[in-house]
């Protein structure tokens, strides 16, 4: 799935930049230097790296450094996200903290995101996935349809809605499994003509569960 998005290439560039971010990181407190590097529609790359103050308070985050210097040459959507991280004896995948979960989705709740392992190894994920039921634009309605990621962003958060207010274990159920099988088009699909079927814009916990 993740290649029907990004290809190789971008892939490739995507890790790379990442892993070369994180030597940039100012983390004389913690020791943990990470580093993201984004992807944008227009096919620009940014990199980003932590850097740490003396109270912690008002750490710059990886994924907020690369973000920021996007926004500022006015490239305001993001394709997709590596990240990496490495300190003494850390062998693990980094994923997005919290604050910055919640920032992404600001941008992209459907965003890709790649984890990078120092040995190479990497996995694909999704942001809704970190953070499902995440407050973001599609919430006030500021969706283009047109736009792919947009338009999946829209259904999860409105799905992700209603398997929180259903009481029906079938409707649940179909969502998730939607989801979990990555089946956007589908998934929009659905959320479109259950919308389409109230007079209000919401479904209030009536799903159709896909009988059809």
């Amino acid at each position: 799935f993740i290649e029907s998005i990004l290809t190789k290439q971008e892939i490739s560039t995507l890790v790379k930049m990442s892993m070369e971010a994180a030597n940039t990181a100012r983390a004389p407190y913690s020791n943990f230097f990470v580093g993201s590097s984004i992807l944008t529609d227009a096919g620009d790359y940014y990199m980003g790296a932590n850097v740490e103050t003396m109270t912690m308070n008002y750490t710059i985050h990886a994924e907020v450094c690369a973000v920021g210097k996007a926004v500022h040459d006015g490239k305001k959507k993001l394709k997709a996200l590596a990240c990496y991280a490495t300190t003494k004896g850390y062998d693990y995948f980094i994923t997005c903290c919290g604050e910055c979960r919640n920032f992404l989705a600001n941008y992209n709740s459907f965003l890709p995101i790649i984890y990078v392992h120092k040995s190479g190894a990497l996995m694909y994920g999704l942001l809704h996935e970190l953070l499902p039921y995440s407050y973001s634009p599609s919430d006030l309605a500021i969706t283009n349809h047109e736009d792919k990621a947009a338009r999946y962003g829209f259904a999860l958060a409105k799905a992700n809605k209603w398997m929180l207010e259903d009481t029906c274990w079938e409707s649940r159920k179909f969502l998730k499994e939607l989801m979990s099988e990555w089946k956007f088009e589908e998934l929009y699909e659905h959320v479109k003509k259950n919308i389409e079927l109230t007079q209000e814009g919401a479904l209030e916990g009536k799903f159709d569960g896909g009988s059809n």
